[in-house]
């Protein structure tokens, strides 16, 4: 049977009504022969009032370690509601709480607040413990949980990442599916329009997340692989597996562009300006970088007399350089560990001024060099991606 690990968030729970459409739900997935995780959020805004109240009894500086231990409770909560709904609809659930650390499957650092994941630990305690329990039930975990691997002391992993919990639980089963079940789909916004996007590829959805969507935790997408299913959805399409489909590739994408032509003009003042002089007197843009009162751009042929004249006759910079023989290289779809491991190997390629420049996202890293150390780069890349 396969194995499938729902997420339930926060804004579907609104009441107790909603905690037995949930249960319904879950009952019609059970009875199709899944085996279930549900991990749960609390109740909407119970954290909130949580945390408010925690704030006016220490008099605005609450103790972080009891502050998690109070936080705790509203997923702890829920999760009880949850299991009540089921059983009195006949389904077998069995709750992981934290307080039992024998069983507790998500090992992490000691921050509290905002502790992080020990992934080698939670793996293996999630393997451990939860596949003889999906024997015989339905397995209920706490969202937003942890347990400090030094001192087993509650932690939790920062506001609103039930996601996360859930992803580390699936990636550690293997499971079929990861669902995340929110208030509706993955949904595109235009004017005046907005449309549920049937299949989603995950870059876009990384995108959408370094923007500021809320609709994953951004460290959701460092434990989902090419092998799950994941989906977005609502409580009412949870049943039938509907939703928002999230298109998965697991690798790394690496995209070098070389024998560039690099345009920098300094002390800009009217980027805008500058930029439409740029798109309308240059062929074949390749990137555009905008740094303090200067504009990068990079171009497949150098750029002509005509363009350098224009800029500088109008005083669009201060100052321009041309610099032949630039690599442009751009890696995408990373995890966050691997974005940092990057950075922290092409430290001293920056420090020798090998690499011009470097910007990164949460899950990708660009940087520009020189045809003669591209090599160099890529090769740190292909070692750090492996």
């Amino acid at each position: 049977m396969s194995i499938l690990v729902v997420k339930i968030g926060g804004s579907p729970l609104r009441s107790p009504s909603d905690y037995c459409r949930i249960a319904e739900s879950i009952k019609k997935l059970y009875e199709g022969g899944y085996k279930l995780v549900v991990v749960v959020s609390a109740m909407k805004g119970s954290t909130d009032e949580l945390l408010k109240l925690s704030h006016e009894v220490s008099g605005g500086s609450p103790d972080a370690e009891l502050l998690d231990e109070v936080l705790s409770f509203g997923e702890r909560l829920s999760a009880r509601l949850l299991a009540l709904a089921l059983k009195s609809r006949g389904v077998p659930a069995v709750i992981l709480d934290p307080a039992d650390t024998g069983t507790w499957p998500i090992v992490t650092t000691g921050e509290h607040l905002r502790a992080k994941p020990i992934l080698e630990v939670t793996v293996s305690r999630v393997k451990e413990v939860v596949p003889k329990l999906l024997e015989r039930s339905v397995v209920i975990v706490p969202g937003f949980i942890g347990v400090s691997h030094s001192d087993f002391k509650v932690t939790t992993l920062g506001r609103n990442t039930s996601d996360v919990t859930a992803a580390l639980i699936a990636y550690a089963l293997g499971a079929e599916y990861l669902v995340l079940t929110k208030d509706g789909e993955i949904h595109v916004h235009n004017v005046g329009s907005s449309a549920c996007l049937e299949k989603v590829p995950v870059e876009y959805l990384k995108v959408m997340v370094n923007y500021g969507s809320r609709v994953v935790h951004p460290a959701t997408l460092d434990y989902v692989s090419s092998s799950m299913k994941l989906v977005v959805t609502s409580p009412d399409k949870l049943p039938e597996l509907k939703g928002s489909y999230v298109e998965i590739h697991e690798k790394p994408r690496v995209l070098t562009y070389s024998n560039l032509s690099l345009l920098l003009c300094i002390g800009v003042l009217d980027v805008g300006t500058l930029l439409a002089t740029i798109v309308r007197g240059a062929r074949d843009i390749v990137d555009v970088i905008l740094e303090h009162e200067s504009v990068v751009t990079l171009l497949k042929c150098s750029p002509s007399r005509e363009l350098v004249s224009e800029i500088l006759e109008r005083g669009l910079a201060k100052l321009l350089r041309i610099i032949e023989n630039c690599s442009l290289v751009i890696v995408s779809n990373l995890t966050y560990s691997k974005v940092c491991s990057l950075l922290e190997r092409i430290r001293d390629l920056l420090y020798e001024g090998k690499v011009y420049h470097v910007s990164i996202t949460r899950f990708s890293l660009k940087l520009v060099t020189n045809d003669t150390h591209v090599r160099d780069v890529l090769s740190i890349v292909e070692e750090v991606i492996e």
